[in-house]
């Protein structure tokens, strides 16, 4: 049986505030979303299976410097809330520290 819409959209506002975007962005289109924005609700996609770990495949690649920063220190607040592991595969070696480095500050 179909969970009841109310409380899709609500555990949708939940995933959205969990990858910190707010709620009007459930109703955005692809094309209407930044780089940064369409990889934080892929996050949020993953998020609603909750799994206890992720493979993310190049997640900051095509990211401007410092919204590639943002999104990695997203990952790891989430890493820290939600006690999520990641197998992170990147060739860049500068957001492979910054993901992989405790003490990482939040944006």
């Amino acid at each position: 049986m179909p969970l009841p819409r109310e409380d899709v959209c609500r555990r949708a506002e939940e995933l959205l505030s969990l990858v910190k975007l707010k709620p009007a962005k459930l109703s955005a289109y692809p094309p209407d979303l930044s780089g940064g924005e369409k990889r934080r609700v892929s996050i949020g996609r993953v998020l609603a299976l909750e799994p206890k770990l992720i493979v993310a495949d190049e997640p900051l690649s095509a990211l401007d410097v410092s919204i590639a920063a943002q999104v990695a220190n997203l990952m790891r607040d989430l890493q820290e809330t939600l006690g999520l592991t990641y197998l992170f595969i990147s060739h860049d070696l500068q957001m492979v520290e910054l993901i992989g480095t405790e003490g990482t500050t939040s944006s």
